[in-house]
């Protein structure tokens, strides 16, 4: 709610020192016929924002308005337009989508009690402002909301000084750059006596507004000021000073917009009004003015308010405003004049379906007295209507009055709960309570008519039906005599996927039904529905009938309970669903925040946060923005606005347009039919494509704007056959960005300006050059500046990326330039690597010749191994170029960082029979030398106390693979005294992979000899698969023990091996033939059980061409919870495996703990 004005007071500029020690300020002059009246306020209840004196309510009533920041009686409203939705800041995380919009859950008491003594902090946010910890140094509510009470039992015009969305707007920007580097000197060592808070609450009480304004120049950056406070100051001097010359005005703002240069006193003098400085003492006359307006009460105008069914009316003196759809729906009516309000909870029961808690009047009655805040003072049995229900009075401990009702209907338990200041709920609860109405129970049908025109159909006429305006999920409900029927709409505004239709129409009705136990008999599916029918448990007379529908982004669960199959097919038949039209009026909007305008029924955001934001970002550099535009029907309209920088460039708009082309291509979809339209005029160009995917009726429609330096998308939702609904076609068709001066245009060609920035050392060009476009135009300029500018340290990397740029250029220039650039760089091996990186890439003789030839020319020294590995990687599957490489490559062995990656790929070579070892026979001293060195760090790194830990058990597993790689090209000279020294150490090695290669190479040495490691290592879960596979490929799989030779004994190898403790305790539970997305699968399950207790299953599952030692999937381990068992597990699991590659789905496990959060 009001979280942007809850700061103790937001900071200012320079106020000069000399000037006297007060909040009152008296305004005169320059015209005005009466004084008015301007007071520093803190936004708070706390009794230091009370120290009023008599001058101030004296004040305060000769003025004839009260001016504020914002009008109080307008903050619900633009908390019912969701504040974070206005802000573009909606969370898009769909996983678990099948579940919480259609499962329903029973109440249990614990539920109710919550209700009971539930106290919104929205509502004493907006009333109030106290603390239940420190409500004996309160008063009644806080500063400003006293003066909105005082103005209108005054009978004053309460006036806003700003418009509350640019308020909020000014607010966030502000937060992106709130603090200074550090604050001010002299701050610091203030700090280190007293905190900030402390400081300015000090200056406040002492009324000291130039040490407030000092704080606030010594602790926030200039940025956070003028949002924060110059810019509202001025807004709040365009309405302030007009309205001070047609009457006499109390002005009350949060005290730091008061001082300093920028600040609203200053401002006012340089208009040439005088301003001076009211102070008196506080004597018995002040504190009578302040009872006096808390006492009195303004007889309220109330009217007949109703939800949106309708299934009651209250009158009241507001309308009812929805603030929660947590365990029901919430209401609140508040009365901001007298402090008072009406909450009002509506908990569905859900009992016709879900008998596991039913909750009775007596069952409410029973949960009073521990949940009623405070004293009951009066507790009687009630009726109204036919609903039975409990009328309770109480007291709270602060002296304030409550009163509550309470009533069960057969769908839902309601509580309406007045509260308010003194004695107000005693003298005006009767009138309120006494008006409440019921809707009778009838025998009559209703007929439902979405007010958006999307569905319609016809149920009995008890129905509940909270949400049919505002945004969020449908849900209705009702019954006649022996049936029960709902319906659930939930809307998904995912851009960024699509699904299957069969799936989720079926998923949807398998959540549902699996929460209440039922298996569904599936009926005859169409594109867009689905169909099941269920035994309803015991009660055989009775079926549970649903259905899912869908339609571009809405999606339908209808059911009904009932022993009469025609009730149902009436209900169903009945059933009719649309495109929405909007029933809100249009209008255009200037979204300043995302640069467009459109027609809409939505408001614009009023602050949107760059995804890429930094501190103080310079004007040239990129910014990306997305927000989704949300109308009441849950309809969305998705917009990304990308400002490249100003560097980046393209040739023409077809390469503008391929390039966003082989983005969504990347993102996995189908690209359908895509349209370009072009005005000149207008200096526009649109691009529309279709987003599509398998087996869905539904499509993204993106429509791509640029315009100079700005790209817009818009992304939304719809069906392919019935197209957008008139909310997502007007916004589109509409849509127009706003003509800026944003950005530096992307057609055109930057590399004139890119250069000319780096000679200028400017750092448009050191921020910039990863974006700048090259092609062959540009060769020369790229080949003089890569080889004859003079790189500074810092923009080495620049020359590095145009390098990289100039290889991607296919054009005959380029190689020779490139060799001889190589030499040249002597220095600067990031750019050879780089060269070699592009040479090697088409893997040919001809690369390996240029390779050899450069290396040969000037070996670069590389940062890491890694870089190294890269030059390599392309030839590790082209063993038909083994000899044109070694043993040339060899003589660069020597070097520490060549070592790992030339021996790895010799290693390859041999293993694929590529090369004999006459290759590398002149070598071996060398590599003999090497081995028995990581010999003996691969035994260091097992004595290693931390052998344990995960990252030294994979430089372990590294070095080790290494080692082994050393062993298969040392065989060949097994004869040669040196290896057989080193291989008899071998087995002092514990290393699976060392043992493992150490048993093959005496496989091939002894011929038919079995070595005696080998029982060891296939019963060693660690180094059994790995055994297995070595001897197959060995042609000596006779070797392995029969004993483990078992398929779910070498699955378990893979597991265990892939564990951080090999030491688990690890059980088979069976083994499973399954099918995703048409693929076989044969499945191993594993239970594994902790120190602890604890239960993991795992799962393994494999294709028919998967090795072994690399499942196509692994689960990582499902643990349970220590309310799900074991058969619990194996379902979970085999349901993960099936949601796997569905990004919507979750396993539901309604028995853990943390899935009755909601």
């Amino acid at each position: 709610m009001r979280n942007l004005v809850l700061i103790l007071f937001s900071v200012v500029s320079g106020l000069y020192a000399q000037e006297p020690k007060s909040l009152l300020w008296e305004v005169s002059g320059n015209g005005l016929e009466k004084p008015s009246y301007v007071y520093g306020t803190m936004h708070v209840s706390r009794k230091i924002a009370f120290r009023l004196d008599d001058v101030f309510y004296t004040a305060l009533q000769t003025s004839e308005a009260v001016a504020l920041e914002s009008d109080p009686a307008t903050w619900l409203d633009f908390q019912d337009e969701d504040y974070f939705d206005l802000m573009g800041m909606r969370a898009a995380d769909h996983q678990g989508f099948y579940i919480y919009p259609f499962v329903m859950e029973n109440p249990k008491k614990e539920n109710l009690a919550q209700v009971l003594s539930f106290e919104d902090q929205l509502l004493n946010g907006l009333l109030y402002r106290t603390s239940p910890f420190s409500q004996d140094f309160e008063e009644e509510t806080y500063l400003d909301m006293f003066l909105y009470q005082a103005g209108k039992k005054l009978g004053k015009d309460v006036v806003a000084l700003e418009d509350l969305e640019e308020s909020r707007a000014l607010v966030g920007r502000a937060a992106l750059n709130a603090m200074r580097d550090k604050p001010a000197e002299w701050l610091q060592k203030r700090l280190q006596q007293q905190s900030l808070p402390n400081l300015m609450q000090e200056a406040y009480r002492n009324r000291d507004l130039a040490l407030l304004d000092s704080l606030d120049q010594g602790m926030y950056s200039n940025y956070y000021l003028e949002h924060m406070l110059y810019a509202r100051n001025r807004n709040m001097l365009e309405r302030l000073v007009p309205l001070m010359h047609s009457r006499s005005v109390f002005t009350g703002v949060g005290a730091a917009h008061l001082p300093g240069e920028k600040g609203i006193l200053e401002l006012l003098r340089q208009q040439g009004y005088t301003v001076k400085p009211l102070v008196s003492r506080r004597t018995s006359k002040g504190t009578n003015a302040k009872d006096a307006l808390e006492k009195a009460h303004i007889p309220p105008v109330l009217t007949e308010r109703r939800p949106d069914d309708g299934f009651f009316s209250l009158k009241l003196p507001n309308k009812l405003y929805p603030i929660n759809e947590g365990l029901g729906t919430t209401y609140v009516s508040p009365d901001l004049a007298n402090g008072s309000y009406m909450l009002i909870h509506r908990m569905p029961t859900h009992h016709f379906i879900k008998q596991e808690s039913v909750l009775t009047l007596a069952d409410i009655d029973a949960l009073l007295f521990e949940n009623i805040p405070g004293t009951i003072l009066d507790k009687t049995q009630i009726e109204k209507d036919g609903y039975p229900g409990i009328d309770i009075k109480n007291r709270l401990k602060n002296g304030k009055h409550q009163r509550y009702q309470l009533f069960v209907t057969p769908l839902e338990v309601l509580v309406f709960k007045m509260g308010a200041d003194g004695g107000y709920v005693s003298q005006a609860s009767d009138t309120v309570f006494n008006s409440l109405r019921f809707r009778p129970e009838t025998d009559l049908p209703a007929k439902i008519q979405s007010p958006y025109k999307d569905y319609h159909f016809q149920i009995p006429g008890n129905y509940r039906f909270t949400n049919q305006l505002r945004k969020g999920t449908r849900q209705m409900e009702a019954y006649d005599t022996d049936s029960y029927f709902f319906m659930q709409k939930a809307s998904l505004a995912d851009m960024g996927y699509l699904e299957s239709d069969t799936f989720e129409l079926k998923q949807i009705i398998k959540r549902f039904t699996s929460d209440l136990g039922l298996k569904p008999k599936w009926g005859k599916a169409s594109a867009r529905r689905l169909r099941s029918l269920s035994d309803w448990h015991q009660d055989t007379s009775k079926k549970m009938h649903l259905e899912t529908r869908i339609l571009g982004p809405d999606y339908y669960l209808i059911g009904c309970v009932t022993p009469s199959a025609e009730k149902a097919d009436a209900y169903f038949d009945s059933f009719r669903i649309n495109l929405p039209e909007e029933q809100h009026p249009y209008k255009v909007i200037k979204d300043t925040s995302m640069l467009f305008s459109t027609n809409t029924t939505v408001p614009a955001k009023v602050f949107v946060m760059d995804a890429n934001h930094t501190k103080n970002k310079k004007s040239y550099m990129p910014f990306h923005k997305k927000a989704t535009y949300t109308n009441a029907n849950n309809e969305a309209v998705q917009v990304k606005v990308i400002k490249s920088h100003d560097l980046y460039g393209l040739p023409s708009l077809d390469s503008v347009w391929a390039r966003r082309k082989a983005k969504y291509r990347k993102s996995g979809f189908i690209l359908g039919p895509d349209s370009v339209r072009v005005d000149t005029t207008a200096g526009l160009a649109y691009f529309d494509i279709q987003l599509r995917d398998t087996a869905t009726q539904r499509t993204l429609w993106v429509r791509n704007s640029l315009r100079a330096g700005l790209l817009h998308e818009l992304r939304a939702v719809r069906d392919q056959e019935a197209g957008p609904s008139t909310f997502v076609r007007n916004f589109f068709e509409h849509f127009k960005p706003l003509d800026t001066l944003v950005g530096s245009p992307v057609l055109g060609d930057k590399v004139p300006l890119f250069f000319y920035a780096l000679r200028a050392k400017d750092s448009l060009a050191l921020t910039g050059y990863k974006s700048v476009y090259f092609d062959k135009r540009h060769i020369d300029s790229l080949t003089h500046y890569i080889s004859n500018y003079e790189w500074a340290a810092a923009q080495q990397p620049i020359q590095s990326d145009l390098i990289h740029k100039l290889i991607q250029i296919n054009d005959p220039r380029v190689r020779p330039f490139l060799w001889q650039l190589y030499s040249q760089a002597y220095g600067n091996s990031d750019a050879q690597i780089q060269i070699l990186q592009a040479l090697t890439k088409k893997a040919d003789e001809k690369s390996v010749a240029d390779l050899l030839t450069l290396l040969e020319t000037d070996l670069p020294l590389p940062n890491s191994e890694q870089e190294i590995t890269s030059i390599f990687a392309p030839f590790f599957d082209k063993p038909e170029l083994a000899s044109a490489l070694f043993p040339e490559l060899l003589g660069y062995s020597g070097v520490p960082e060549y070592k790992a990656p030339i021996i790895s790929l010799l290693a390859t070579y041999y293993r694929a029979e590529a090369l004999k070892p006459k290759v590398y026979k002149r070598y071996r001293n060398a590599l003999i030398n090497d081995a028995q060195l990581l010999l003996k760090r691969v035994l260091a790194a097992e004595k290693s106390e931390h052998a344990h830990f995960t990252y030294h058990k994979k430089e372990r597993n590294r070095l080790a693979g290494l080692l082994s790689d050393y062993m298969v090209l040392l065989q060949p000279f097994s004869s040669d005294k040196k290896v057989q020294r080193f291989m008899e150490k071998v087995p002092r090695s514990q290393t699976p992979k060392v043992q493992v290669q150490y048993v093959l190479n005496q496989a091939i040495l002894n011929g038919d000899t079995k070595p005696a490691l080998v029982n060891d290592l296939a019963k060693d879960p660690e180094s059994r698969v790995l055994l297995y596979e070595g001897l197959q490929k060995a042609g000596k799989l006779s070797w392995f023990p029969k004993t483990y030779a078992k398929r779910a004994e070498l699955v378990a190898s893979t597991l265990i091996r892939n564990q951080d403790n090999p030491e688990i305790k690890l059980e088979f539970v069976k083994k499973q033939s399954l099918t995703r997305k048409g693929v076989a699968y044969v499945a191993y399950f594993f239970k594994e059980t902790g120190k602890k207790g604890r239960i993991k299953i795992h799962v393994l599952a494999y294709t028919a061409n998967d090795k072994l030692s690399e499942p196509s999937y692994n689960n990582g381990g499902f643990e349970l919870e220590n309310t799900e068992n074991e058969t619990d597990g194996l379902r979970l699991v085999l349901e993960e495996f099936e949601l796997a590659e569905r990004k919507r789905a979750m396993v539901y496990r309604p028995n853990a703990y943390y899935f009755g959060v909601w």
